[in-house]
């Protein structure tokens, strides 16, 4: 069940943007067949905003800034845990250049992880921006002419 719920965490935004979309272009496409024509244009300016909206939530930034406030603010604990030689030297003033340039150098190592581990979560996340755009582009341009050509057959 746990990877269920880490694929929904890891998703969230998409998910949401597919749901909203899909509720969207189902009415739209239903009171352009109904009612007017024009309604699926409307519907395409819609999922242009839900593009929009998608790429200004930034969610996988927000995520790494999570992942290394957590990082550095539970370090020293990071460090008791997995280099116990360090962990004794806990005053700053007792460590060697040697230690404290290997604390940085790990948190840093640490920090650039967690910012490989969202990439590929954030290159995916453009890629849904740019088709939601791109076909709520097209819908708000000429949904009405589709819904013509569908009602003319």
């Amino acid at each position: 069940m746990s990877r269920f719920y880490i694929f929904i965490g890891k998703h969230l935004p998409e998910i949401i943007a597919f749901l909203i979309t899909a509720v969207v272009l189902i009415v739209g496409s239903y009171l352009a067949l109904c009612f007017n024509a024009v309604w699926l244009n409307r519907s395409g300016s819609l999922v242009i905003i839900i593009g929009v909206m998608l790429a200004a939530s930034r969610y996988h930034e927000w995520l790494h800034k999570e992942a290394m406030d957590y990082v550095e603010t539970n370090f020293e604990k990071i460090i008791q845990t997995y280099t116990p030689s360090l962990a004794i030297k806990n005053d700053a003033e007792n460590l060697t250049n040697d230690e404290s340039s290997f604390r940085v150098d790990l948190l840093k190592g640490v920090g650039e992880e967690i910012k490989a581990r969202y990439e590929p979560d954030k290159r995916r996340l453009k890629i849904w921006e740019v088709y939601l755009v791109i076909g709520g582009t097209f819908l708000n341009g000429f949904g009405d002419y589709i819904v013509s050509l569908l009602k003319s057959h």
